[in-house]
């Protein structure tokens, strides 16, 4: 079972970074994380034919995903592992 207050700590911290982007005025796209759907918001390039990639932690719900931001879209991918599924008792 998820630890709440790991889940409201994730929420605050990606909040904190996300006005503190915003006030800062980068350049940003919304998106649904591919895991759970939840709204989440990325920084993305200025400058068109420009990619950044990288690996990224659901706020919402914790399950990893490969982000790959450019100037109009951001393509999602989800982190399919063996690991992924395994089960604890």
């Amino acid at each position: 079972m998820e630890n709440v207050n790991t889940t409201n700590n994730a929420l605050v911290e990606y909040q904190q970074w996300l006005q503190k982007a915003e006030i800062a005025g980068f350049k940003m796209i919304t998106f649904k994380a591919p895991c759970c759907l939840g709204e989440l918001k990325t920084v993305v390039p200025e400058e068109k034919n420009t990619m950044w990639d990288s690996i990224s932690v659901c706020p919402h719900c914790h399950e990893p995903f490969i982000k790959k931001a450019y100037s109009t879209r951001v393509e999602l991918f989800r982190v399919v592992h063996p690991s992924t599924d395994l089960k604890t008792a």
